[in-house]
This record gives structure tokens, sequence and C-alpha cells, in this order.
């Protein structure tokens, strides 16, 4: 998955950013949550409730794997511009 990406449109380049993925799997949905400071978090109402999980930096090498997630697939990838 990729973190980044440029579109570019009418002789101008607009970059994207990845801020956040949802799962499904287990008959329920999950995700992650990257902030602007790259700190990645992990949701699952089910067992989390209202709380999120911190799961490291988006740029180390400790980051987690973002496509997968407890045997599921990432569902969709939500991009903000930057």
């Amino acid at each position: 998955m990729n973190r980044s990406f440029v579109l570019n449109k009418d002789c101008s380049q607009y970059k994207f950013e990845l801020k956040g993925i949802v799962y499904f799997g287990q008959n329920h949905f999950t995700s992650h949550i990257i902030t602007q400071g790259g700190q990645v978090w992990f949701h699952d109402g089910m067992t989390l409730g209202h709380s999120m999980r911190y799961e490291g930096l988006i740029n180390s090498d400790l980051c987690p794997d973002l496509f997968h997630v407890a045997n599921t697939t990432a569902l969709l990838a939500i991009y903000t511009q930057i």
C-alpha cells in the first residue's frame, strides 16, 4: 500500500498522503488511523471499546503491516491532499 502518491492534472501536481485504512473480517470493521505526525493507531471497537492502541510510526522499520490485520485485509484506504 502506498503511503503517498502524486496526481498530475492540468499541469499541476497534487500530493496525497495516507491517513487511514479500514479493514473487514470476523464480521466487523477495524481501522488504522495515521496522525499528522506519522503515528499509527489501531481501533477495534469490539475489543478496545472507545480506546485506540498505538502501533508505531509510519516511517519507521517497526511500522505494522498496514495491508493485513489479524486475518483481515484492507478494504478502504483514505488519503488527504497535502
